[in-house]
């Protein structure tokens, strides 16, 4: 092949890749990365030297698309002294409070028969994690709070953070005990 005639014959390659494309008029898009719904209903509640943190792990993305691609729901906590305002949730959205991690089974996940049950919560599911108190201050009146909060990552995103549910450790007045004279 002659060189003018080689370079015509590339040149005819590249127009036509130009032109073939995917089928859609316009610019490309990128890539769909869906970010993690957020938590909606984190709740905390202390019963003697544990506090169970509950939530239910989002069902659908920030986006409203469904399935959800939450892999995982960190929850984080931050101490405060007694009387101290409520930290903000960048506060508490610290590395360094990273309480625990909590694996959620995904949507699509199949099992082969005779397998143990998967026991990780799915995307809707209700979860919990208990909190147990070792050597802190509990029930002096100057006993410290905690500040919990809960979101959903994957490898790549991170969702909104829940708001911040907070647990006094302080004793409860003896109203709230059930304490009652009659």
């Amino acid at each position: 092949m002659k060189p003018r005639a080689a370079w015509r014959w590339v040149a005819g390659l590249a127009a036509l890749a130009m032109l073939s494309g995917c089928g859609r008029k316009g610019p490309p898009l990128p890539p769909y990365r869906p970010v993690p719904g957020h938590v909606t209903d984190l709740a905390a509640a202390r019963v003697d030297d544990r506090v169970t943190v509950t939530f239910t792990v989002p069902k659908a993305n920030r986006d409203g698309s469904t399935p959800s691609v939450v892999q995982q729901v960190e929850i984080y906590v931050l101490e405060t002294a007694a009387g101290a305002p409520p930290p903000t949730s960048a506060q508490v959205l610290d590395a360094d409070h990273l309480l625990t991690s909590i694996d959620v089974r995904p949507v699509d996940a199949l099992r082969a028969p005779g397998d143990s049950p998967d026991r990780r919560p799915g995307p809707g599911e209700p979860a919990q994690w208990v909190d147990v108190l070792v050597g802190r201050p509990i029930g002096a009146p100057d006993a410290p709070t905690r500040h919990y909060i809960a979101i959903g990552v994957t490898t790549r995103r991170r969702g909104e953070p829940s708001l911040v549910v907070s647990v006094t450790l302080s004793k409860p007045p003896d109203a709230l005990r059930g304490s009652a004279s009659r």
